[in-house]
């Protein structure tokens, strides 16, 4: 199957041609997903005007970094180094497979000069008129295959790469889609088996999470790194029962838990703030201190990951009988000025004692 790469080479052929004949491809993985949980663009529907215009509203944001590449093409011209790919579309149009951010930019050049923004240079007023792309021969039968195969091979072990989201979403084209192995994915991409099956893995997981009645609306794909590294970890795979068969977390309980740890709170602040600070999870959920550290109100992962370092023997009878004796003696005119927030304290008490003598039960049973 991945013998068939080279016979894609001795179809494309070099085309001069506008940069209005130019269409963004919205279908494009980097826009799939920002435009995450919608169906894709009809073929008879990528002309249109106003979806040309927000995919170019798309990637100008900061993310694709098309501004730095509009400025570097401002600053020292177009470099050509590798050719623009494209296929044929409807009403004489080119829609680009390989190359939307060198579009976009120029897209934008003109968008702007065409507003009296800035003068463009005679090479790129020039370039504008007519550019050499290479124009592949594909039909809508073998249009995701060749696509796919790419974009892949120069996104995810080329030059300028792909998200983790938009790498993972490669992958799902080549084994689900195209019927490729793992291998075959992996040897198509250029990348590693290791590599594929974590991407793989992470969008299973990630897709349950979309799939959530109460997270989907915080399953974007800028959280998609925090699934990479919780399914590249043992330890976690086992904290959330990982089904291979399924690609799904099955712990109902604890999955919960890790999607309230990488979403924002209300202050919009994150238990764990960085999908790099995931590898220290790692180590948290092998300790129910740290755990306990990490699910309380402003825990943190640092802190929990503070508290697997320190030792876990220790004589928790003395501050039981400690906090036995404060809730004794508390002053009944301290009580009935008691604020919601001392009340909720006594309530968290008594909700954790009680799932101690749970625990205890369940030991000795």
């Amino acid at each position: 199957m991945v013998a068939n790469i080279p016979v894609l080479a001795a179809r494309l052929s070099v085309r001069k041609v506008s940069l209005n004949e130019l269409l963004l491809d919205p279908n494009n993985p980097r826009l799939l997903g920002e435009r995450s949980g919608q169906q894709p663009i009809p073929e008879e529907k990528l002309a249109d005007d106003s979806v040309q215009n927000t995919s170019l509203e798309l990637m100008k944001k900061e993310k694709f970094g098309v501004k730095d590449l509009r400025n570097s093409i401002l600053q020292i011209g177009y470099l050509p180094f590798d050719r623009i790919v494209v296929r044929k579309a409807r009403n004489e149009k080119y829609v680009v497979i390989e190359g939307n951010r060198r579009v976009a930019a120029l897209k934008w050049l003109k968008e702007s000069a065409d507003a009296g923004e800035l003068d463009l240079p005679k090479e790129l007023q020039e370039l504008i008129k007519s550019m050499e792309v290479f124009e592949l021969q594909t039909d809508a039968e073998s249009l995701d295959s060749d696509r796919s195969i790419v974009q892949g091979v120069r996104h995810i072990s080329g030059v300028k790469e792909w998200g983790a989201y938009e790498k993972a979403l490669a992958v799902r084209t080549f084994v689900e889609d195209l019927g490729y192995s793992i291998r075959e994915t992996a040897e198509a991409l250029g990348t590693t088996t290791h590599e594929v099956n974590k991407l793989y893995r992470a969008l299973g997981a990630f897709q349950q999470m979309q799939k959530d009645g109460d997270y989907e609306e915080y399953a974007n794909p800028n959280i998609f790194s925090y699934f990479v590294e919780t399914v590249g970890k043992p330890a976690l795979r086992a904290f959330l029962v990982w089904d291979e068969a399924t690609r799904t977390l099955t712990d109902d309980e604890n999955r919960s838990r890790f999607y309230s740890w990488i979403i924002p709170n209300e202050d919009g602040i994150r238990k764990i703030p960085m999908a790099i600070d995931t590898r220290k999870l790692a180590a948290v959920v092998q300790s129910e201190r740290a755990l306990r550290v990490l699910d309380a109100e402003g825990g943190t992962i640092d802190a929990a990951f503070a508290a697997t370092e320190k030792a876990v023997t220790y004589d928790w009878r003395e501050p039981v009988l400690s906090a036995f004796a404060a809730l004794d003696n508390i002053p009944a005119s301290v009580l009935e000025e008691a604020k919601d927030e001392d009340l909720k304290l006594i309530q968290d008490l008594i909700e954790l004692a009680s799932r101690r003598i749970q625990q205890f039960k369940d030991h000795h049973a």
